[in-house]
């Protein structure tokens, strides 16, 4: 008689399409568990207006339309947290939520994947009329840990905090590293400083940062570091990343710069463009001030980028060893550690083979495989 499969409900209501952190991780753990032999569960997405065909593409998985628009934020806290834990059977079913927060509601086991706890450390990166909105998220955590059966982070650094700052039990937090999606690798360099001519006029050497402007990027410390470089070197920086809580101080910046042309800020990229940018850049910059992994840095590893980045938070771990590490508010570390990637041939050639061989420690076969180990240990 066949095994009648585990309901296992994928929460990807709080999504749209743009392509951050969270997006990125919960796509690629949809894509590659489409690829696994999994005999247990039985998928089902719930999915929003915006994400119907954004996460499952080729519709490989079984999903719940919401009728929501995960835009208007109120009303989708509202059917996230009161509507959806009710219309979802209870016999055989399991809920995974891969963005911080579940239903509190929640009638059925839970596992969450908990990126971070930086709106914990970093409350001073806050404005005054951001208070409720971290207020929210600061409970909704909290409580989201204690519903939890089972809590998957990213790095031993948010399984410390997770333990140290909100007291959870140490036998309930897992820690499973992202993998780094195929698609990334080496590709012809000439061949992709060709095509960002052309899409982006970047016709020059340049330094990258990727990711959303958020505050705790650090990005201003960058362009200030920047700044300073461009006036013995000539060099341009790309921001890659969707806009984030720090985008209006970021582009009055640039506005304000003496080497505006020289700074290219590109929103919504797709993942060729990426691919591309990764490949031909002289190294990819990542000064931020606290991190739970760190995707852009693996990411660049695996298209023979080096990387120069803080030495704080989870991006140690993240970095493996394979990347120069420096203190997030020392300008004078940051410019010798770039110029050294820049001029110097044999620190740059170390640095691309140390990050290849820290990529191959790192695939999402082996992280779905872990995230599908961590369902089944939990008590139905």
């Amino acid at each position: 008689m066949k095994k009648e499969k585990i309901n296992l409900y994928i929460d990807l209501i709080p999504f749209t399409a743009k392509k951050a952190g969270a997006e990125i991780y919960s796509s690629n753990f949809i894509k590659y568990l489409s690829k696994t032999d999994n005999s247990i569960f039985e998928p089902v997405l719930l999915l929003n207006k915006e994400t119907l065909d954004f996460f499952n593409p080729e519709k490989k998985f079984k999903y719940i339309a919401c009728p929501i628009n995960p835009h208007k934020k109120t009303s989708r806290v509202f059917y996230e947290q009161f509507i959806v834990p009710f219309q979802l059977d209870k016999k055989k079913s399991l809920f995974f939520s891969p963005s911080n927060i579940l239903p509190i509601p929640l009638r059925i086991p839970s596992v969450v994947t908990i990126f971070d706890l930086h709106w914990y450390r970093l409350k001073n990166l806050f404005h005054k009329k951001e208070i409720h909105k971290l207020s929210y998220i600061k409970s909704f955590i909290k409580l989201s840990a204690r519903k939890a059966s089972k809590i998957i982070t990213l790095s031993q650094y948010t399984r410390n905090d997770l333990i140290s700052i909100l007291g959870i039990p140490e036998e309930k937090i897992v820690v499973i590293p992202p993998g780094v999606d195929e698609y990334y690798k080496i590709i012809n360099k000439n061949e992709a400083r060709d095509f960002l001519r052309k899409k982006f006029n970047i016709t020059g050497k340049f330094v990258l940062q990727v990711g959303e402007t958020h505050r705790r990027k650090n990005i201003p410390f960058l362009l200030d570091i920047f700044e300073k470089m461009n006036g013995q070197n000539p060099l341009d920086l790309v921001l890659a990343g969707p806009p984030g809580d720090g985008e209006k101080e970021i582009l009055n910046w640039i506005q304000a710069s003496h080497f505006q042309k020289n700074i290219h800020k590109l929103n919504e990229l797709s993942k060729k463009e990426l691919l591309c940018l990764y490949n031909a850049a002289s190294c990819l910059i990542l000064p931020s001030l606290y991190e739970g992994f760190g995707l852009p840095i693996v990411e660049a590893m695996a298209c023979g980028c080096p990387v120069v980045c803080s030495d704080s938070t989870a991006i140690p771990e993240s970095a493996g060893g394979a990347a120069l590490l420096c203190d997030p508010g020392d300008k004078k570390e940051w410019f010798n550690a770039i110029t050294k990637i820049i001029n110097k041939n044999n620190q740059r050639k170390q640095l691309i083979e140390k990050g290849l061989k820290r990529v191959k420690q790192l695939s999402w076969e082996k992280t779905v495989e872990n995230m599908l180990k961590t369902f089944e240990s939990v008590k139905l």
